[in-house]
C-alpha cells in the first residue's frame, strides 16, 4: 500500500521547498523525512560559509597570491608573459633605452641639495705657496716673486723617481740635489720631487711639491710600421653611467658634440661587477676568472691591447689615479717592469704619501685639483708625441668613485682639455668612456639606478680623415643604438690597429661595422647584467615565495663568509625588492636584501626550483650600499669585488681621522692602564684597531697589512700561553718604528704607554722571523 504524505509547510527561510512527496512502502516506513532535509541543507549552508570565509582571510594575508606576479595563468599574466616571450624569443627585438636621467624616482639623490661646493676651490685652501715649477723643456725653477711674497728664506732641494723594477708598490729615488733661485736644475726624468726648508732655527720644511713631465723615448722603429696609422686616446671616468654623465657633464658633453662629433653609445652594456672585470674585457677580450689567467701576481705577461699597440710601433702610456685600487695593482702585484712607455703610477704614489696631500681638500693636492694633474701629463703625451702614434689609456678613478654627482667637479676642465686639444687629435680616434654606473651611492637601491649601473657611458669620434666617410658615419650611427658590449669594444681597438682589415676575435663585434641585432646571449652579456629583461615589480610584504628567497639568499651570503671567523653571521632584516625576471615560467627574480647586524644591502639575481622550492644565486652577490665603518667580511668571487670596500673604508676612516684620533688614542690608552694585570683582551682590541686605523693613515704601502693578516692566521699554531704575547709582540715589533716614525707626537705617547709592558718570546720571534723572511722574498705577496 501507498501512502502520499504532504508535508506542512516551512518558511522559505529555514529551507528552500514547500512541500516534500515521498514514497514509502509501508506506513511505518514513512518518517519525519522532511526534518532529516532540513538538517542536510542548514549543513551545507554552514559548510559554503565556511569555506567564503576562508577564502576571505586568505585573500587579506596572501594579497598577491591571485596577482600576475604568481599566477601565472590570469589574463593580465598572460598577456605579460606573451611580451616577454616575444622580447626574449626574438633577437632582433632587444632595444636598449637607457632610463630617463631625470626620473621622477631618482630626483632626491640626482640634484644637489646645496650640501657641497659648486666647484673644487682648492687653492682657498692655501695649504703652501707655489715656491717651484717645471717648464715646458725641463727645468726646474724656484719661483722668487712667491718667496719674496711669503716672506720666506729657504733652501731647496730636489731628486728624481720613477718605477722600481719587480716592485710596483714603491718607487725608485735619486740622491737629494740642491738648487736655489739663481740655479736652475735641467731634469731629463718625468718625475721630480722638491723640498725646501728654513734657513734659520728650526729648520722645518715650508714647501713640498712633486711635478711631472713627458720626455720623448727615442726607440727604433718596427720594420712593419704603419705610416697613415691613426692614435687612439682613451679617457675612462670611472663609475658614470649613460644617464649620469648626461646628468653631470653638460660642457664636456658639448664639446664632444661640437668639436668631435662624436657618437654616443646607448646600449653599451657592462660584462662585469666591477672595474677590474670589465677592463679585462676591453682591454684584453676575455673573460677575467676563466680566460684572463693569474690575477694574484704580476700582469707583465697578460695580453693586454698596449702590448700589441707598442710592437706596431705606437708610442702608449698608462695613467690612474688613486693608487691604492688601481686596477692590476688593488689584491694583485702589478706590474715587473714598465707595462708601457709612459708610466704615471709612481708619481700617484709618491703624491699620495706626501704630507701636503694630506692637508689637501677633498681632490686636490695643494693647489692643484688633483684630475688636471693627470690631464696635463696626458696633454704633454699628445703634444711631444704629435708626428708619432701614439695609444694613451688615461683613468680617472677618485673623481666618480664614492659619490654618485661627484664627478660634476671635472666638467670644466675636462671640457677646456677637450677644446684645446682639437687640432692635436684631428688623426686620433677619442674614447671618453666608463666602466659601469654607480655602484654604491643611494640610486643603487631604485630600479632605475639599478638599469644605470649596466650602462656606463660610451663614446667614439673618428679621426678627420674618416669623417668623410658616409658609410661607416652610418654604421657607427646605427651601432649607436645596438646592444654592444666591452667585448666589442675589444674588437674595435684590434680593428683600428689593422684597418681596414678586420680582425678575427673570439667574441665581439668591431663597432667600425654593422652590428647586428643580438640577444645579451649572443652579444656575450652576462645573464645578471642584461638590460634586455622584462622585470615585474613583486609584493614583498605578502609573498610567501618571495620571503623564502630572501632566507635562503642570506644563508648563501653566510655560507661565502664562513671562511672568514672573525665575521658574524648575518641575519635577514628587511626584504628591500624583489622583481620577477623574464618570463613567468623562468622562476628566475632579483631579490635585495637588508641584513643585520651591517645594515649591508645585497642583490643578486636568483633561480627559484619549484620542484624542490630551492633557491640558486646566478652570477654574482653584490653589495649596494656603501661600506663605511661596517665590518662586512663578504668575499665574492671576483677578487676586485671588494674594491669599493676598500676605497669607502678608507674614505670613511679618513674622514673622521682627525676629529677622532685624540679621542680613540687616549681611550686605548686609559683602557690597557686600567686593565692592566687583569685580562686585557677588551683593551687590546681597541689597541690592535688602532693600530690599524693609523697605519692605514700613514703606511706608505699595503705591505704591513699583508703582515699583519698573515701573521694573525698565523698566531693559531702558538701554545696556548703564547697566543696572547704573540699578537701583541707581532703588532708592536712590525708597526711600532713605522708609527712611530711617521705619526704625530700624540700617537709616540699611546706607543710607548702600550709597548712598555711587553716583552718577546723566542716562539713569536722565530714565526715572525719567519714570515718576514718569505715576505721579502715575495714583498708583494698575495693579498
Amino acid at each position: 500500500m501507498i501512502h502520499t504524505i504532504s508535508a506542512s509547510f516551512v518558511p522559505h527561510s529555514q529551507v528552500h521547498s514547500d512541500v516534500y512527496l515521498f514514497v514509502c512502502v509501508s506506513q511505518s516506513d514513512c518518517v519525519a523525512l522532511t526534518d532529516f532535509t532540513l538538517v542536510e541543507n542548514s549543513m551545507i549552508r554552514r559548510f559554503c560559509t565556511l569555506v567564503l570565509f576562508f577564502c576571505c582571510v586568505s585573500l587579506f594575508l596572501f594579497p598577491d597570491f591571485f596577482t600576475p606576479e604568481t599566477l601565472i595563468y590570469s589574463s593580465k599574466t598572460k598577456t605579460r608573459r606573451n611580451l616577454v616571450s616575444q622580447k626574449r624569443n626574438s633577437s632582433s627585438k632587444c632595444v636598449v633605452r637607457p632610463p630617463d636621467p631625470w626620473d621622477q624616482s631618482i630626483l632626491e639623490y640626482v640634484l644637489d641639495d646645496g650640501s657641497r661646493p659648486a666647484q673644487l676651490a682648492c687653492q682657498a685652501a692655501k695649504v703652501q705657496p707655489e715656491l717651484s715649477y717645471l717648464d715646458k723643456n725641463g727645468f726646474l725653477h724656484l719661483n722668487s716673486t712667491a718667496i719674496r711674497e711669503s716672506n720666506l728664506e729657504v733652501e731647496c732641494q730636489y731628486r728624481t723617481y720613477d718605477k722600481m723594477d719587480g716592485d710596483d708598490e714603491n718607487v725608485s729615488y735619486s740622491y737629494w740635489i740642491q738648487f736655489n733661485v739663481s740655479n736652475s736644475a735641467k731634469i731629463d726624468d718625468e718625475f721630480v720631487e722638491v723640498s725646501c726648508q728654513r734657513t734659520w732655527f728650526p729648520r722645518t720644511r715650508v714647501y713640498s711639491n712633486n711635478h711631472n713631465q713627458i720626455t720623448p723615448i727615442q726607440k727604433k722603429e718596427p720594420a712593419n710600421k704603419n705610416e697613415t696609422a691613426s692614435s687612439v686616446i682613451i679617457i675612462v671616468l670611472d663609475s658614470v653611467s649613460h644617464s649620469n654623465f648626461r646628468r653631470t657633464m653638460n660642457k664636456t658633453l658639448e664639446a664632444l658634440h661640437t668639436h668631435y662629433g662624436s657618437f654616443i653609445f646607448d646600449g653599451m652594456t657592462k660584462v662585469g661587477d666591477n672595474s677590474f672585470s670589465n677592463a679585462v674585457g676591453f682591454f684584453a677580450g676575455k673573460w677575467w676568472d676563466t680566460e684572463f689567467g693569474d690575477v694574484h701576481g704580476f700582469f707583465d705577461e697578460h695580453d693586454l691591447i698596449w702590448k700589441r699597440y707598442r710592437e706596431k710601433g705606437y708610442r702608449t702610456l698608462l695613467s690612474e689615479d688613486y693608487p691604492g685600487f688601481n686596477l692590476f695593482n688593488y689584491l694583485s702585484k702589478g706590474f715587473e717592469k714598465k707595462p708601457v712607455d709612459h708610466y704615471f703610477r709612481p708619481f700617484w704614489l709618491n703624491v699620495y704619501w706626501s704630507y701636503v696631500h694630506r692637508r689637501s681638500k677633498n681632490l686636490c693636492y695643494g693647489n692643484h685639483r688633483m684630475h688636471n694633474l693627470q690631464l696635463n701629463y696626458l696633454s704633454q703625451f699628445i703634444t711631444k708625441y704629435s708626428d708619432r702614434p701614439k695609444f694613451g689609456v688615461s683613468w680617472f678613478t677618485e673623481l666618480g668613485h664614492d659619490w654618485l654627482n661627484q664627478v660634476r667637479y671635472g666638467d670644466d676642465d675636462l671640457a677646456e682639455f677637450l677644446t684645446k686639444h682639437v687640432r692635436d687629435l684631428e688623426q686620433s680616434y677619442l674614447i671618453v668612456m666608463s666602466d659601469h654606473g654607480h655602484r654604491f651611492d643611494s640610486i643603487r637601491k631604485t630600479s632605475v639606478g639599478r638599469q644605470e649601473e649596466r650602462l656606463p657611458f660610451f663614446s667614439i669620434s673618428l679621426p678627420k680623415k674618416l669623417r668623410s666617410n658616409q658609410n661607416l658615419v652610418q654604421t657607427l650611427k646605427a651601432n649607436t643604438k645596438k646592444l654592444t658590449s666591452f667585448f666589442d669594444v675589444y674588437t674595435t681597438f684590434r680593428h683600428i690597429l689593422s684597418y681596414p682589415n678586420a680582425p678575427e676575435t673570439k667574441r665581439g663585434i668591431s663597432l667600425l661595422l654593422p652590428v647586428q641585432d643580438r640577444s645579451c646571449e649572443t652579444a656575450h652579456i652576462p645573464e645578471e647584467f642584461c638590460v634586455c629583461e622584462f622585470e615585474v615589480v613583486l609584493n614583498v610584504t605578502a609573498n610567501a615565495r618571495v620571503r623564502t628567497m630572501a632566507q635562503d639568499f642570506v644563508k648563501e651570503i653566510n655560507l661565502r663568509l664562513e671562511p672568514h671567523v672573525q665575521c658574524v653571521q648575518l641575519q635577514l632584516k628587511t626584504i628591500v625588492a624583489a622583481n620577477l625576471v623574464g618570463e613567468v615560467d623562468e622562476h628566475k627574480f632579483r631579490i635585495t636584501v637588508e641584513t643585520s647586524p651591517s645594515n649591508a644591502v645585497f642583490e643578486a639575481l636568483i633561480f627559484f626550483d619549484t620542484s624542490s622550492s630551492q633557491s640558486t644565486v646566478i652570477g654574482d652577490i653584490n653589495r649596494i650600499n656603501k661600506y663605511g665603518n661596517q665590518s662586512v667580511c663578504e668575499k665574492p668571487s671576483p677578487p676586485r669585488q671588494n674594491e669599493n670596500e676598500g676605497t669607502s673604508t678608507a674614505k670613511a676612516r679618513l674622514a673622521t681621522a682627525t676629529a677622532t684620533d685624540n679621542d680613540t688614542e687616549q681611550e686605548a690608552v686609559d683602557d690597557a692602564d686600567e686593565e692592566k694585570g687583569n685580562g686585557r683582551s677588551a683593551a687590546w682590541k681597541r689597541v690592535q684597531s688602532l693600530l690599524l686605523h693609523l697605519l692605514l693613515r700613514r703606511s706608505r704601502s699595503r705591505h704591513q697589512t699583508i703582515l699583519i693578516v698573515d701573521l694573525s692566521r698565523g698566531r693559531e699554531e702558538a701554545p696556548p700561553e703564547e697566543k696572547e704575547p704573540f699578537l701583541k709582540n707581532f703588532l708592536f715589533s712590525n708597526f711600532c718604528k713605522l708609527l712611530v716614525n711617521r705619526c704625530h707626537i700624540s700617537h709616540k705617547h699611546l706607543l710607548k704607554n702600550v709597548i712598555r709592558d711587553f716583552s718577546f718570546s723566542e716562539w713569536s720571534k722565530n714565526v715572525r722571523d719567519r714570515k718576514l723572511g718569505q715576505l721579502d722574498d715575495k714583498p708583494n705577496g698575495k693579498r
